[in-house]
């Protein structure tokens, strides 16, 4: 929280060290792990509306930085013409790696019904796939100077897009393990900076930390489920929840950016204006929240990615920049991160509507610029939490300044009223510690008194003894006499307790109704015997008169002495005091119990 400058540049220089990981683990060309000299290839593909038959078309050549097609309800056919030129067999994989095309029939040599090989999607069950991976990925055995055909149709409620590997089996799986290594760096980053930021947020209790989490944690699922890690680790026989739970995650984190953004820019007080719009644009992503479990995933996932996420992301620019002009000091990190997300995220926008290809870049930019634009964040959280300390310390000097030059006149009422406001807020405490009807401490007293000596004994290895007292038949005392009668008798009760005690460090309160618990620090089972007998000896002799009537009552005693461990609770101390209390109550009343087993 309160690094120097120098040392927040240097944390994030470290998070672009990733880069360098994920451009070495991805090349432009489709070939992975075999030569050219071993393998020859082509790709070619065929479009047709819904009404069309592959008749329809012709055959056009897939250029390799043309895999993207953007939104569309039309049909792809690829077709991959693969020839193993070499003089033994071959193994290969062929990855088609986009993990959100819905429907892909894979089929060999033509494209006869009875030559279909493979029905893959992320509408199929997970268990379907004959290699366990979040992307599209068949097993191949390629003869010897024999060209081999196979057909890929695709068909897909999101973006388009057909990036098609042909792996060596040993360099995929070597490539795998890189690329689990990236995202166990990534997702485990983001997940720290929610899990350290919400931990915060139950500290200080400031909004912006809370939305922050909620953004970064839909942030993190939205990039687990448009890369298959979801739907291949989370919940890979949930097709309902699969297809929608892109669109909702992206509206959820649009949901968090901005109160993420109102909160920590102050847009209420700094711009009423921008204050509004940014309301209305959260309750437009709600309504999409809503809506992605009743309107088609395509509809959504256009409206939600393309217009929600693009208009969100310029609001929360713009309105970073302008409040920065006017001052606000703290809104540099914050524009800082969001100029890194919106430059990384354009390019991803511009793949997925079809306008760049798939690659390096438009796959990874947008983790990349998630993880550096969260760290910025928690930077800008950090600098506002310093700017406040900044600003008491300021105003506390300020005080001080103001008091010197004060005369002393004013400075004695001051202090006459310091004293009489630190009066108050004494009888205030007192107050909200006292039982008001017996004047004896309450139970949320005692719970913290309870705690702080339970652990002052477990250091320093002293026994204590805590009691539970319950006048007897108070019930039917009450049903007899009325309540009045029964309040004078817990107050004549109380008082006689009280009196029973000798040492300051000595606790009486009100558990509840007619119960009341003594605390003994520093005692043992010798003294408890005492203390206990002489209560109840006590109030046995007690005689309180109420409407010219001498009234009698008796008490029942519950008793625990130990030198807790550390294993001990105060839950642990009043369960074992009222057991031995109920044991009292059974053998007769008006007698001390003390709790015989081990209080576990």
């Amino acid at each position: 929280m309160t690094l120097k400058m120098t040392s927040r540049w240097r944390l994030l220089l470290w998070f672009l060290v990733p880069v360098l990981v994920v451009c070495s683990i991805e090349v432009q060309a489709q070939l992975k792990g075999y030569t050219a000299e071993q393998l020859r290839y082509q790709l070619y593909y065929k479009v047709l509306d819904p009404a069309q038959t592959l008749s329809d078309s012709r055959w056009m050549r897939l250029e390799p930085n043309e895999n993207s097609f953007g939104f569309t309800d039309k049909i792809y056919v690829f077709k991959l013409n693969i020839v193993n030129l070499g003089q033994q067999t071959l193994p290969v994989l062929l990855e088609v790696a986009y993990p959100l095309l819905d429907h892909l029939d894979i089929y060999e040599g033509n494209l006869a019904p009875s030559s279909q090989r493979y029905s893959l999607g992320d509408k199929k069950p997970f268990s379907d796939r004959v290699i366990k991976n979040r992307n599209f990925v068949i097993p191949a055995d390629l003869e010897p100077n024999k060209t081999e055909i196979y057909f890929f149709k695709v068909q897909t409620t999101s973006a388009t897009q057909f990036p098609l590997n042909i792996w060596n089996p040993v360099d995929f799986h070597e490539r795998e393990k890189m690329l689990y290594g990236w995202y166990g760096l990534y997702f485990g980053t983001m997940l720290v900076m929610a899990m350290y930021n919400l931990f915060i947020y139950s500290s200080v209790r400031y909004s912006a930390y809370l939305w922050y989490v909620v953004y970064v944690l839909s942030m993190t699922l939205f990039q687990a489920a448009i890369e298959g890690l979801t739907f291949r680790y989370v919940w890979p026989q949930s097709l309902w929840w699969n297809s929608i739970s892109t669109s909702f995650f992206v509206c959820t984190m649009m949901v968090g950016a901005l109160l993420f953004q109102i909160y920590f820019l102050d847009l209420k007080n700094q711009s009423p204006n921008l204050y509004l719009l940014s309301k209305v644009a959260i309750a437009v992503s709600a309504i999409l929240i809503i809506s992605t479990f009743i309107v088609p995933y395509q509809y959504i996932i256009k409206v939600g990615a393309a217009v929600l996420t693009t208009s969100s992301c310029i609001i929360a620019l713009f309105t970073g920049y302008w409040v920065w002009y006017k001052g606000y000091r703290q809104a540099r990190y914050f524009c800082l991160a969001w100029t890194v997300l919106v430059i990384v995220g354009f390019g991803t926008v511009m793949n997925y509507v079809g306008l760049l290809p798939r690659s390096v870049f438009t796959e990874y930019s947008t983790q990349i610029g998630s993880l550096i634009e969260v760290v910025l964040l928690s930077f800008a959280l950090a600098e506002y939490i310093n700017y406040e300390k900044s600003m008491r310390y300021e105003a506390q000097q300020h005080a001080l300044s103001l008091q010197k030059i004060h005369n002393e006149e004013l400075e004695t009422k001051v202090a006459q009223r310091t004293e009489e406001l630190e009066v108050l807020n004494r009888k205030l405490s007192d107050l909200s510690a006292t039982d008001q009807l017996t004047g004896l401490r309450n139970r949320r007293f005692l719970n913290t008194y309870l705690r702080e000596e339970l652990e002052r004994c477990q250091q320093y290895k002293r026994p204590m003894t805590f009691m539970m007292l319950d006048i007897d038949h108070f019930k039917q005392f009450n049903d007899a006499h009325g309540h009045l009668a029964g309040d004078a008798c817990l107050q004549a009760v109380a008082k006689s307790i009280s009196v029973s005690l000798r040492w300051p460090g000595d606790l009486v309160a009100r558990f509840g109704g007619e119960e009341f618990c003594v605390l003994l620090g520093e005692t043992d089972s010798a003294g408890a015997v005492k203390v206990a007998e002489r209560i109840r000896g006590n109030v046995e002799q007690l005689e309180f008169r109420w409407q010219n009537q001498t009234m009698k009552v008796t008490i029942s005693l519950g008793v625990v002495v130990k030198t807790p461990d550390a294993g001990d609770s105060i839950e642990i101390l009043i369960s074992c005091a009222d057991d031995a209390l109920y044991k009292s109550k059974a053998a007769g009343r008006n007698q001390v119990t003390f709790y015989q087993a081990t209080c576990a």
